[in-house]
């Protein structure tokens, strides 16, 4: 009887045999959960304008402390209609284009806003509140490094960034085999000394999470010539331990249930899906 792999020597062999994964361009729409795999560069300057980071007015630090006329109201989305005059204040919201002449924003919390004048107490910094043209990333710089897994913090950098397209990995595809004579699907009758079968839906939760696409194989009974079947109908090609890769229809295959005499076990199949996922890994980058 063949001796089991510990963990270490399972994960040993699967990087071994890791072979990376082609590229493809994808919309940013269907990039998450993917590996990029070369660098994405921002279309623009972020922010492309200098911009209020505050609700409250423009203007200049130097007229602060003082009783300043409000000149105009800038809304975010909207261009300002000319300069902040000298001794004058600007309405802006957050986001909003900061007017010629302003170099600093009051918030509307610290002001007494009359209307048409606005009181400012104390005295204002040069330069608080605004972010300037290009603070966050410039036209041209590197928003995401190749190699980064794509989650929801980086599609949204790079939508703010204008990237429409990505080069990344292309999406690993595992089959998923559970074997055993007295394994059923859930909402099944059970007869005496039959069980649910829940590995496959587990490995396939964890590769999902990972960004593959998962194909659930029926339960193969306990005899080998139609787990052998089963596998070949899947398109194995080779196999490393319990990690099965497979071409060209699936990236791997995993076998979970009996496996040279032995069963494997509820910790084993938590094991293999950490296997399955480091291989994908791997592969993706």
């Amino acid at each position: 009887m063949p001796e089991l792999l510990t963990v270490e020597q399972a994960l040993a062999h699967v990087l071994a045999h890791a072979e990376t994964l082609p590229t493809e361009t994808v919309a940013l729409d269907d990039a998450f959960g993917r590996v990029l795999r070369e660098p994405a560069r921002s279309a623009v300057d972020l922010p492309p304008f200098p911009s209020s980071a505050m609700d409250g007015f423009a203007l200049r630090a130097v007229d602060t402390p003082g009783d300043l006329p409000i000149a105009f109201r800038i809304a975010a989305g909207a261009a300002p209609p000319g300069p902040v005059p000298a001794g004058a204040a600007a309405g802006i919201a957050t986001g909003g284009t900061v007017p010629e002449g302003a170099d600093a924003i009051v918030p509307i919390e610290v002001v007494e806003d009359h209307g048409d004048r606005l009181i400012v107490p104390g005295e204002v910094i040069r330069g608080q509140h605004i972010r300037p043209r290009g603070g966050d990333v410039g036209a041209g710089e590197i928003v995401v490094d190749p190699g980064a897994g794509l989650g929801a913090v980086q599609i949204g950098a790079l939508a703010a960034a204008g990237v429409p397209t990505l080069v990344c990995s292309v999406r690993p595809r595992v089959a998923i085999l559970a074997t055993g004579d007295e394994l059923r699907s859930p909402g099944d009758a059970l007869e005496p000394g039959q069980i649910y079968e829940s590995n496959r839906r587990m490995i396939a939760a964890a590769l999902v999470g990972s960004g593959a696409v998962t194909d659930v194989l029926p339960v193969s009974p306990d005899d080998e010539v139609a787990q052998r079947l089963q596998l070949v109908c899947a398109g194995q090609s080779n196999h490393i331990g319990q990690i099965r890769a497979a071409r060209p229809l699936h990236t791997a295959i995993v076998q979970c249930g009996f496996y040279g005499g032995r069963e494997i076990g509820h910790a084993g199949t938590v094991r293999l899906a950490c296997l399955a996922r480091t291989l994908l890994k791997a592969a993706c980058r």
